[in-house]
């Protein structure tokens, strides 16, 4: 309640670091067998699973002040860093959290329900929810989290206000002129649109992609 540093602000983007830290150090201590640094990664996800709400909200923001700003960006690295606990551990618990995160989101979220593009860079930050959703799908079977992607790249992003990456690369408009421009938040989607791809084998997700490659 009060922070020691309180000109930083509390429950931004920086909810990331965590998931995005149990991805990489998993993938260290995994690779490298390193011992010591699998015993902080259990304490931590321990700690971590700790704070996860009763809804499955896993972040950093207060309940009045969800889906407001940065909030599915660090929806989609919870669920990176779990999964990756749970390849690399084997642990369910790991998986079921991630589950509930994801299920989380798409009960405000997806097909008759609210858009993502208004979050951060257009929406591109709160796509970063793509992939791993993706991933999702090809652990469980669930039909419900490929669908969900589909529609993101199909309706969502390509609604008014939409980031409109495929038509607009599709368009000729290269990665300068498409949605805002933010590398890495594009580089992300288009990490996504892969994962959509390879689980679909539709082509409309792969060509945008390879323009933009050729492109950049």
């Amino acid at each position: 309640d009060n922070p020691p540093h309180p000109e930083i602000t509390r429950g931004d983007w920086q909810g990331e670091f965590l998931g995005t830290w149990m991805d990489a150090a998993c993938k260290t201590a995994w690779y490298a067998n390193d011992l010591e640094l699998r015993q902080k990664i259990d304490k931590m996800l321990k700690d971590w699973l700790a704070t996860q709400g009763k809804d499955g909200y896993l972040g950093t923001y207060h309940e009045a002040d969800r889906w407001k700003s940065w909030d599915l960006w660090i929806q989609a690295h919870d669920i990176i860093g779990l999964l990756s606990y749970y390849w690399y551990a084997g642990n369910q618990e790991a998986l079921t959290a991630a589950i509930r995160v994801a299920d989380r989101v798409m009960q405000d979220f997806g097909p008759g329900k609210e858009y993502l593009h208004n979050g951060p860079h257009g929406g591109m930050a709160s796509s970063a929810i793509l992939e791993p959703i993706v991933w999702l799908y090809w652990e469980t079977g669930d039909e419900r989290y490929l669908r969900f992607g589909q529609w993101l790249v199909d309706e969502d992003w390509e609604a008014p206000g939409g980031i409109a990456i495929i038509s607009s690369l599709l368009a000729g408009n290269g990665v300068a002129h498409t949605a805002n421009a933010k590398a890495a938040e594009m580089l992300i989607c288009f990490s996504g649109m892969v994962e959509l791809y390879r689980a679909t084998g539709d082509e409309r997700y792969l060509k945008p992609v390879l323009i933009a490659w050729d492109d950049i």
